[in-house]
């Protein structure tokens, strides 16, 4: 019996170290989710759905199995993205800003500039202090309608990427509208 114990205790540990060497965390149960219900009446950030380059959006790309089979990875993508009440200050800033805890961003993430909508990928800051190296951000990846989790993690390829963005927060502001209001346009 003690021999299985420490099977059981020695596969656990070679999963989670595998899983924390290619840089995701185990699922997180739905209920640890960000409540972003209903975030399609948050403000909008981008009335005009931006383009994401092929080179940036395949990184935003959780790739399960049944994911890899209906996403090519490497198609550019649009986006349109929501902030919450708390997150609105920080977004809109046109000078670095620190978003507050409890910000949720939500992006979808559409092939066509019309849409449908084929996944959504959401930000949740957490505490201050609670994960410096993350800069306290949670990254979920959700189907379309935010009812099925794609993935979760706080560090891995969403922070890899949004690491280069440590000055704003770990934020992308690529697609803000001009001061003019003028749509963005997309950096290629």
């Amino acid at each position: 019996m003690k021999q299985l114990h420490q099977t059981v205790c020695c596969v656990t540990l070679a999963f989670v170290a595998v899983a924390s060497f290619a840089g995701f965390a185990p699922a997180k149960p739905a209920s640890m989710l960000p409540s972003f219900a209903g975030y399609q009446h948050w403000r909008l950030v981008n009335a005009v759905p931006f383009f994401v380059p092929d080179k940036r959006a395949a990184l935003c790309i959780s790739l399960s199995p049944e994911m890899a089979a209906k996403l090519f990875p490497h198609d550019g993508k649009f986006i349109q993205v929501y902030v919450n009440p708390a997150a609105e200050h920080a977004m809109f800033s046109r000078k670095p800003a620190q978003f507050p805890e409890g910000s949720v961003i939500v992006k979808q993430k559409m092939s066509r500039k019309e849409g449908p909508v084929e996944l959504l990928t959401v930000m949740r800051k957490g505490k201050h202090g609670s994960d410096p190296k993350t800069g306290d951000w949670e990254y979920f990846v959700t189907d379309a309608s935010g009812a099925k989790i794609n993935g979760y993690s706080d560090i891995g390829r969403c922070m890899a990427c949004h690491a280069s963005r440590k000055s704003s927060d770990y934020v992308f502001k690529d697609y803000l509208p001009n001061p003019d209001g003028s749509p963005a346009t997309p950096l290629l």
